[in-house]
């Protein structure tokens, strides 16, 4: 099928003009591909001198397409630093669809001031008031069930987490991300944006803050991880102790996806996590997660 004809065979459950204006010169839009993810095919739509960015997710995925649309559009009015969504439906193969604005190309060479900014942007998000939200927006999910799928499959992992889980006090209080990365951030005219809201949901800024810096331990480097838990430690009250069982439990989970799925990794990425889980008192004497190298 034409791009022109597979964009006007979209019901679209909600849109704005732009989709409208989009619409009517279908014809003449460019659409580049994006590098894909795991879960769903990126376009970038370009008409004129206006880019947009259109998402399908024709996987085995099936995400709450009309959540993160009512979400973004919460987001982007309070002034959080997010895609403006444009619109959103169904194609003719019933796979869901997401338009949003164009907001800038993958971070290169990150430095120290990438990570602080990225701990601002985290908790620009966590400090907003669960008031904020509307009530259809208070969605909450078991945490393990969620973030760690077929964890009885791997009892060396679950007898940690469990007990890591229910010592923590885990809290449902704020609307989180869910995996931050610098994957998930973009760059236009030195202003940072956050993309990738699929993971959402009312949940533990200490697990989302941990869960970045993990991240960035093992893909970024030492220096940016630094700077990221520094920036976020110091603005949110939680001491770097505190946040401590979180990056166990960030560790935790990076193993088991490992274990599960094809998960991007680079020369160093494994010894950095085995690094990561040395230096946590959580982790460091359960010898049997570390992974061979």
């Amino acid at each position: 099928m034409l791009l022109y004809d597979w964009i006007a065979s979209i019901r679209w459950t909600a849109k704005s003009s732009v989709i409208d204006h989009l619409l009517n010169r279908v014809k003449e839009v460019e659409a580049v591909r994006l590098p894909a993810g795991l879960e769903a095919e990126t376009w970038e739509l370009r008409l004129d001198d206006d880019r947009f960015v259109l998402k399908i997710w024709n996987k085995e995925s099936d995400p709450d397409v009309g959540f993160q649309y009512t979400l973004l559009d919460t987001l982007h009015r309070q002034g959080v630093a997010v895609s403006v969504p444009l619109g959103w439906g169904l194609d003719a193969a019933n796979h869901k669809v997401l338009v949003t604005s164009f907001d800038g190309s993958p971070v290169q060479s990150p430095g120290v001031r990438t990570f602080v900014d990225l701990a601002a942007l985290m908790l620009a998000l966590h400090k907003r008031p669960l008031d904020d939200f509307a009530p259809a927006l208070h969605r909450r999910c078991d945490f393990i069930a969620y973030y760690y799928p077929r964890l009885r499959e791997h009892p060396d992992i679950e007898s940690v987490l469990t007990g890591l889980v229910g010592n923590a006090e885990m809290l449902q209080t704020c609307m989180i991300h869910g995996d931050v990365h610098l994957g998930n951030m973009v760059e236009q005219q030195g202003r940072y944006t956050i993309i990738d809201w699929t993971n959402a949901q009312l949940g533990d800024p200490r697990y989302d803050a941990a869960w970045a810096a993990f991240l960035a331990a093992i893909y970024d480097g030492e220096e940016g991880y630094q700077a990221f838990l520094d920036a976020y430690a110091a603005a949110s009250g939680y001491s770097r102790a505190e946040l401590e069982p979180f990056e166990a439990m960030a560790c935790l989970r990076w193993v088991l996806l490992n274990r599960i799925a094809d998960i991007p990794k680079t020369e160093g990425t494994i010894r950095r996590v085995n690094q990561a889980m040395n230096a946590n008192a959580y982790v460091q004497g359960h010898r049997e997660l570390f992974i061979a190298e």
